[in-house]
């Protein structure tokens, strides 16, 4: 298999995990491989940032005074 073959093989296949849209008809020219390859950086970029979040809310939310608040507006026992 060539090299552009592979390579718009794998494109293909992150696109298809990851839903990222459709795509274009094979073999793609060097053109449309950058602009696929800088959305698929755009979509992974998101998805860090969203993880991101997620850390940041989590550790607000199981901070020491967050939690005995919450305990004790729920009537639980904290220790």
């Amino acid at each position: 298999m060539s090299l552009k073959n592979d390579r718009d093989s794998s494109i293909h296949d992150l696109f298809a995990t990851y839903s990222l849209g459709s795509l274009p008809n094979s073999p793609f020219s060097d053109e449309v491989v950058l602009n696929l390859t800088s959305r698929v950086k755009s979509r992974l970029a998101n998805l860090v940032k969203d993880l991101e979040d997620k850390k940041v809310i989590f550790s607000v939310i199981y901070s020491f005074p967050v939690y005995v608040s919450v305990c004790s507006l729920l009537g639980v026992p904290h220790k």
